[in-house]
């Protein structure tokens, strides 16, 4: 085996590991399926791993040359820039994730690391100051009364965005009581074909509420009785 190949070999084959333990991050932690539909982050993934996995090693390949004076100069800017723009996509995906999935009376909103106002973080709770990182929570806005609509005011997104007005979830069980829907009603925009086998995974759900993404919308479902979240699904909450 040449020493060429076997360095491409290397090389890929670290990418390939490094790549691994990014799509574990990023769809395993910090955008559980299906947060990654709603916030689009596959597009984004996809060019990560062009460029840790094909551009990365296809460049080590292309000017790897045995005896080459500044081949140890040539491999490392190359290995130097793909690192670079591993990072950075790497950071901007970790800032955009998902950190609090936010219960505002009608819908559930998602709250990324970039959304949040850090300006009178102290105030929050000591639970609500610090974002997991090892994935997105749910809360409830403490002033739920003056919620009326489906599609929230300006205002009220900046209050999201703002943890000193989190609470605990348990806290809105008598708005789950009351603005939940029925399971029937996910038919009026999903086919029954589709419907059936997630609620059979999910037979503790009986109630539902809707979750606005920025790409795609969800449904999150729940048993109101208990004011418990059972699990974000990939059904359409409206059309």
């Amino acid at each position: 085996m040449s020493k060429r190949l076997k360095f491409f070999l290397g090389h890929f084959t670290i990418s390939l590991i490094i790549a691994l333990v990014v799509l574990y991050l990023i769809f395993y932690v910090w955008y559980p399926k299906p947060l990654d539909l709603a916030l689009g982050v596959g597009n984004l993934t996809f060019m990560l791993l062009a460029i840790d996995l094909v551009i990365g090693p296809l460049f080590g390949w292309l000017v790897y040359k045995t005896g080459k004076k500044s081949l140890k100069f040539d491999l490392a800017v190359v290995i130097l820039l793909q690192m670079s723009a591993l990072a950075y996509g790497f950071y901007t995906i970790a800032k955009g994730r998902p950190t609090w999935i936010v219960y505002d009376t009608a819908v559930f909103h998602i709250v990324r690391q970039s959304d949040i106002q850090s300006s009178h973080l102290h105030l929050a709770k000591g639970e609500y100051q610090k974002p997991s990182w090892l994935g997105p929570k749910i809360v409830a806005l403490q002033d739920l009364n003056n919620v009326t609509s489906k599609h929230p005011t300006p205002e009220l997104i900046i209050e999201m965005e703002h943890p000193m007005y989190y609470a605990d979830l348990i806290g809105a069980k008598t708005n789950f009581q009351n603005m939940a829907y029925p399971l029937d009603a996910l038919k009026r925009f999903n086919d029954e074909g589709k419907i059936k086998p997630i609620l059979n995974k999910y037979p503790e759900a009986n109630s539902w509420i809707g979750l606005v993404g920025l790409q795609q919308d969800m449904v999150v479902l729940l048993n109101k009785e208990k004011a418990e979240v059972i699990k974000i699904v990939d059904l359409r909450p409206w059309n």
